[in-house]
């Protein structure tokens, strides 16, 4: 295992770069890490979704946190906007994009943004939206932002580009891809009283529900269990292939099935009436993910709690049809970091063939410190000892990160998202989103972030006081329009 923490920097003027996402708090002194602004204001900035344009810029999602915290007996939470950035490949800020390189939309008290879609000339940004409900936050709503590739919303979507929508409960995003003919496909999970249920929902190029897609617009995944959540989505040619994660009688358990276009179950995939389950062992824990290849094999992987009280990271390969693909030690296997108590997979991607990679956090007992991590292992869960010297974990001066999204490229290696917490108090930590480039060896990409591989990225321009600020701008719908990013 490569443990390490992540090497000094130039200052801030260095434009460093990073690609790994997570979704908290922070924000580092200027002589610490290579950031893209000054930093030592009141906000914090947390990365939660990163991905590559056709031109190799990068995007990078996530919230702004202002420095204002409701508590309540149970626990607090931070006021935030919603926030997106693009850099150029090197990590310097694109300063071309909205409002020198970043749009902030404040919507409500809390605003997220959680998954990114990239089209030839657009670009989504999926998140989700709630009020102060009392003393504490209010449910949450799902939100759409389309961008123009200038950062102005499309006023064809929505209205001046926004779109909001309320499946009934409080929901949250798991994953987002497109659909045809400027369509949109969102997945997450919908918490009510009884517990949670999954959903894949179609969303058209207004910006309204298609209503021929199942249930009004929302396919609805629920097995009478209360931890039913979908947690990846991939169209094909003939339907979607959908992960997700389920309990049966408290053992947590991966799930596979595939619906078509229209919001259907798909009956002729999977191993049961269009579905496959396998139990992973042990209880569900608070983090999962799943992901595909092209042609459709998916992994779905789980955080689980073990007899013992650890947890580790739980993961099940499928084929492109459904079928479970057995490894020495059955049908999933196990990643336990060495170090770690709590391991907590929240990223992954395919490489070559099967494979894969997988990133998220770990933690001691106490979560008194926390490690971002990655690796990459084959189909069997063997980890693959050339990348890194196996496990790799990263943390930085306060010895708390994560990462929470991954981008991966044949020739760019991989960019992983994430955040890391750099000073304040436990009532208001202070984080930077963190941006990490590793090459196909594990090393740091020394192309990136000038010679660092890493920067500590920062959504408010570095201000020092934080709160609401502009909204997006509105573009003209001329010269491109959604119906270049159709699915093929």
């Amino acid at each position: 295992m490569a443990a390490r923490t992540l090497p000094q920097s130039r200052p801030w003027w260095s434009h460093a770069s990073i690609l790994t996402v997570g979704s908290l708090l922070f924000s580092v002194p200027a002589t610490s890490q290579a950031t893209d602004e000054p930093s030592g204001h009141l906000c914090s900035d947390a990365a939660q979704a990163v991905a590559t344009d056709h031109r190799g810029r990068i995007l990078v999602a996530g919230t702004a946190y202002d420095n204002r915290v409701l508590e309540w007996p149970a626990g607090h939470a931070h006021y935030g906007d919603l926030a997106i950035s693009r850099l150029y490949h090197s990590g310097r800020r694109d300063r071309k994009f909205g409002d020198r390189g970043t749009v902030i939309v404040d919507l409500d008290d809390f605003d997220d943004a959680h998954e990114i879609v990239v089209g030839r000339h657009t670009v989504d940004v999926i998140g989700t939206t709630s009020g102060q409900d009392g003393a504490t936050p209010g449910p949450a709503d799902i939100v759409v932002l389309r961008l123009d590739h200038r950062g102005r919303g499309k006023k064809s979507f929505g209205y001046k580009g926004l779109a909001t929508f309320d499946l009934g409960g409080s929901e949250s995003i798991a994953d987002a891809a497109r659909a045809r003919k400027g369509g949109l496909y969102v997945a997450g999970s919908s918490a009510g009283p009884d517990g949670a249920v999954g959903f894949v929902a179609k969303i058209g190029p207004r910006g309204k529900l298609v209503r021929g897609f199942g249930d009004n617009g929302v396919f609805t995944f629920d097995t009478g269990s209360p931890d039913d959540r979908v947690l990846g989505i991939k169209p094909v040619r003939d339907g979607i292939i959908v992960g997700a994660q389920t309990s049966e009688e408290g053992v947590a358990t991966a799930v596979a099935f595939k619906i078509s276009h229209r919001g259907r179950m798909v009956h002729c995939y999977g191993e049961d009436a269009g579905m496959s389950t396998v139990s992973v062992g042990g209880s569900l824990g608070f983090a999962g993910t799943a992901f595909h290849n092209r042609a459709g094999a998916m992994a779905v992987s789980l955080m689980t709690y073990q007899d013992d009280g650890a947890a580790v990271a739980s993961t099940v390969l499928f084929d492109e049809y459904g079928h479970v693909l057995e490894g020495p030690d059955g049908p999933a296997f196990s990643l336990d970091i060495p170090g770690g108590a709590y391991d907590a997979p929240t990223a992954g991607g395919f490489w070559w063939g099967e494979t894969l990679f997988l990133a998220g956090a770990t933690y001691p007992v106490d979560f008194a410190t926390g490690d971002a991590f990655i690796t990459r292992v084959d189909e069997s869960g063997v980890v693959d000892e050339s990348f890194g010297g196996g496990i790799v974990t990263e943390h930085l001066e306060l010895e708390y990160a994560a990462f929470n999204d991954l981008a991966l490229g044949r020739r760019s290696g991989v960019l992983a998202a994430g955040w890391e917490f750099s000073e304040g108090d436990e009532t208001l930590p202070l984080a930077d989103a963190l941006l990490v480039r590793y090459r196909n060896d594990g090393s740091l990409d020394p192309r990136f972030g000038r010679g660092t591989g890493v920067v500590l990225h920062d959504f408010n321009h570095g201000r020092e006081v934080c709160g609401p600020v502009e909204r997006i701008a509105v573009g003209d719908d001329d010269d491109h329009d959604d119906h270049d990013d159709h699915d093929h």
